[in-house]
């Protein structure tokens, strides 16, 4: 009898043993695949980031001429009228392509996803009006010279 509970006791050991072993191999499996998916949502934020700096422009970064291209010549109504509808705290991205985008937007053409409050080249309205009326007679010289055509959008 004695022989029998000790046999049981050792059996019972040996399988606890053996099922803790293997319970510790799952998690440490677990814990792997857990790590390797956080690297790759990292990987994945990264390239979503690098796509998005390349749907849109610095607007501080552009000269008289592009500048121009993408506004033409504007006087004080007609800044105002330009950005109509849009509060001048609200940021904007000036779109490869010509646009400006306020707000969030995915191009489905390659899958990039642009939003205007997290963009690195996000700007508020009143910083464009502000680099609009400070480089006004740049912009004014250019359109009298007739030498750059305003680009509609989509012609960048």
């Amino acid at each position: 009898m004695k022989k029998r509970l000790l046999v049981m006791v050792v059996v019972l050991l040996g399988v606890g043993v053996t099922a803790t072993k293997v319970n510790s191999a799952e998690i440490n499996k677990f814990s792997e695949t857990v790590v390797s998916s956080e690297e790759s949502q990292k990987k994945a934020l990264n390239v979503s980031e690098e796509k998005t700096d390349s749907l849109t422009v610095p607007i501080y970064e552009l000269n008289d001429s592009e500048l121009y291209q993408r506004f033409g010549y504007l006087d004080e109504q007609q800044i105002a009228e330009y950005f109509i509808g849009f509060d001048d705290t609200e940021k904007v991205v000036l779109l490869k392509n010509g646009g400006v985008l306020s707000g969030g937007m995915i191009d489905n053409s390659n899958n990039r996803e642009v939003d205007s409050y997290t963009d690195p080249n996000g700007v508020t309205v009143e910083e464009i009006k502000a680099l609009l009326r400070e480089r006004q007679e740049a912009l004014y010289q250019i359109r009298e010279s007739g030498e750059v055509e305003v680009l509609e959008e989509g012609e960048f």
